[in-house]
């Protein structure tokens, strides 16, 4: 099982990334086929961006069918929320083989949350928020300290046996 951290349905195939554009935070610097926008504009308060490309570009580009930009009267225009750059991003990232590696790490550490509430079955001890939550932390802590524990004796004894 695959977890890729990112919910939802998956880009179509058939369209191109927002990520394939080159960025420079708010910015676009260049689209997939490495044209600028004459006409860009970021909104922080909405975390909106918007943009223009020149016609005579985009309407000869071999993306047009696939980019995220629309035909319009004047221009060819695009416009979404930062939201969806994030995930095309992190989605881009997710196919190095290096991030994907590093995801595999993930379940078990969302294991942790499991572990640590029903290792024992006993109700807390106290009440209040905050002494129920100083009291999680320091079970996680003390779980992640016995996983700890435990790999570097099984790295011990990998070791001994090898040599």
């Amino acid at each position: 099982m695959s977890v890729s951290g990112i919910p939802g349905e998956k880009p179509a195939a058939d369209k191109l990334s927002l990520a394939e554009a080159e960025w420079d935070r708010n910015r676009m610097v260049a689209c997939p086929a490495g044209h600028e926008p004459f006409d860009q504009r970021y909104y922080p308060e909405k975390g909106r961006y918007s943009g223009k490309m020149d016609t005579d570009l985009c309407s000869n580009c071999p993306h047009e069918e696939s980019c995220f930009v629309d035909e319009k009267v004047n221009a060819y225009t695009y416009g979404f929320y930062e939201r969806r750059l994030e995930v095309a991003q992190r989605r881009k990232r997710l196919k190095n083989l290096d991030e994907h590696d590093l995801l595999q790490l993930r379940a078990g550490a969302e294991s942790l949350v499991n572990e640590v509430y029903h290792q024992d079955l006993a109700k807390a001890k106290f009440t209040g928020e905050i002494k129920v939550k100083n009291a999680s932390i320091a079970k996680a802590i003390g779980t992640n300290l016995k996983r700890a524990s435990r790999f570097l004796e099984s790295e011990a004894r990998t070791e001994e046996s090898a040599g």
